[in-house]
């Protein structure tokens, strides 16, 4: 019996965990789009799984009689990384209709299936494979980075709490795709200048160590698709420039703003930490559209912004009259969901930190109090 190469050990542990996440991610109870984007995501972390598991095997020069026919399928569904994290950030932020334009996106992973079974010498094949790889990463890095923009754009102009709507792990992954394309234009080179077998770093630890972050998180496998929310689905969100620039509209913007202010000041919505456009729209009685182009146009902000700001604003009275308050007892009490979200939020507004602000204020406070003392004329005796 062969002995297990101990630097190999990540590569499976790293496999378990991606097939983890896959089953985490396909067992969930969600509506269709997530549903759909789940799916997605799961099959993304197969062939992570498949890729980890591969390295293993390698490594340890395990043989079995359907390997050969194995490893050429896992170095084709390298091919698929870039495409399905497209279309899981489609199925994210939009409806989209998958019919046979979507089929498109697979041809990179056909053509690789082709080229593995082609009667070419190995090098040929491996020199074909690169250029197919960097071919579907480098063009899905580009797209990708402008489905997250646009993702990011719908969720802060719908919603004023963003955990399910982060897209944390897919973002990192996105980064770490442009890496991979880094290395594999760097790896030969570097192999060729310092006569070395093997890269400068091992992927497949970063990717072991990439799976222990996703499942560490949970806000990954509960992230939420936009177009399964109300707010978007009945009123079409996203703003028209047109729209915005329509005097005609500033006076109605203007009725449409105080009857948000209105709902804010006087009713305090904000402290509803799951507050949405939607919601807001059934509070005042105008539709999403005209809300969000309100606050866009008066405000200059987009909805979640607006919705932090006076969460802000909340927690720093909290802070000052409750001084021994603990400050994510304050975060929650102001309408936000985590400590994390609350610091985020507070440190946009340029005056450090929670705990500096509040330090900052009781010794302004204490000094004034000082300073009223020694202004005090004491009572002089004849």
């Amino acid at each position: 019996m062969s002995v297990i190469d101990i630097g190999s050990l990540p590569y499976v542990i790293g496999s378990v965990l991606f097939g983890l996440l896959s089953i985490k991610l396909i067992g969930q109870t969600v509506l269709v789009a997530t549903r759909r984007a789940n799916y997605l995501l799961a099959c993304l972390c197969i062939v992570f799984a498949m890729i980890e598991a591969d390295a293993f095997i390698s490594a340890n020069h395990i043989n079995f009689i359907f390997y050969p026919t194995l490893e050429k399928l896992q170095n084709a569904a390298h091919l698929l990384l870039g495409p399905l994290t497209y279309l899981y950030l489609v199925s994210m932020s939009a409806q989209p209709k998958f019919g046979r334009a979507s089929l498109a996106h697979f041809a990179l992973f056909l053509s690789g299936i082709i080229l593995m079974w082609l009667p070419l010498s190995e090098r040929a094949i491996w020199l074909g494979f690169i250029v197919l790889y960097l071919a579907s990463l480098l063009p899905y890095t580009f797209f990708c980075l402008r489905r997250i923009q646009g993702f990011d754009l719908k969720a802060r102009q719908a919603l004023s709490d963003l955990k399910k709507h982060n897209l944390i792990g897919i973002k990192i992954w996105i980064y770490l795709m442009a890496f991979i394309c880094l290395y594999v234009l760097v790896s030969p080179l570097y192999q060729w200048f310092f006569e070395r077998s093997t890269g400068p770093i091992d992927i497949h630890y970063l990717l072991a160590i990439f799976a222990a972050y996703l499942l560490i998180r949970q806000d990954f496998t509960y992230q939420s698709a936009l177009s399964d929310l109300p707010a978007l689905v009945e009123d079409n969100v996203l703003i028209n420039d047109l729209y915005l620039q329509n005097t005609s509209q500033q006076s109605q913007d203007k009725s449409v703003y105080l009857a948000i202010e209105k709902q804010f000041i006087d009713a305090q919505a904000y402290l509803n930490h799951k507050l949405t456009l939607s919601d807001l729209s059934g509070l005042t009685g105008y539709s999403s559209n005209q809300i969000s182009a309100a606050i866009n146009q008066v405000a200059g902000k987009c909805f979640y912004d607006y919705v932090n700001e006076y969460r802000i604003e909340e927690a720093k009275r909290i802070m000052l009259e409750s001084p021994s308050k603990a400050i994510v007892d304050i975060a929650i009490a102001a309408g936000f969901n985590s400590k994390s979200a609350f610091y985020t939020a507070f440190s946009k507004q340029g005056i450090g930190t929670p705990s500096e602000f509040r330090r900052q204020q009781l010794v302004c406070l204490s000094d004034k109090e000082s300073k009223k003392i020694s202004n005090v004329k004491m009572p002089t005796h004849n």
